[in-house]
């Protein structure tokens, strides 16, 4: 009996050591995916001032 407990208990804290490896992935994508679209917005950003500039100077 006492080794059904004991072998539940290991499964039980790698199933959670697992699931907090893949929580942990998971929010590093997130991050990663959110900084990639802050630069994509903040290089069109500059695209669009440049070309707003642009269009003054031409003025």
């Amino acid at each position: 009996m006492q080794n059904v407990f004991l072998f539940l208990s290991v499964g039980l804290v790698a199933i959670n050591l697992i699931l907090m490896e893949f929580m942990q992935n998971t929010i590093e994508k997130e991050e990663r995916i959110k900084i990639a679209v802050l630069t994509e917005q903040n290089q069109k950003n500059r695209i669009a001032d440049y070309q707003d500039r642009e269009e003054i100077y031409e003025r």
